[in-house]
């Protein structure tokens, strides 16, 4: 089985904890690069989803003025 490149620079930094200072600053350099790209790609995932559900557009079905015609009522807001 392949292990992907995160889990394997978390093993190497578990198991070579005598590892000279700057081999540890380059896991550690490797795995912040890597923990980014996952973040980035997560956060596009997520606006792309949000646009095509059309998450926070006015237009979108909760918000459509066809719901509340008249404005929402006193009950409504509490």
């Amino acid at each position: 089985m392949r292990e992907s490149r995160g889990v394997h620079t978390l093993r190497w930094l578990d198991s070579n904890t005598l590892a000279e200072k700057d081999e540890i600053e380059s896991k550690d350099k490797e795995l912040k690069s890597i923990c980014q790209s996952i973040l980035t790609k997560m956060h596009q995932s997520e606006q792309q989803q949000q646009q095509s559900s059309g998450c926070g557009n006015a237009r979108s079905s909760g918000f459509n003025s066809n719901n509340y015609p008249q404005g929402p009522t006193v009950e409504e807001v509490d």
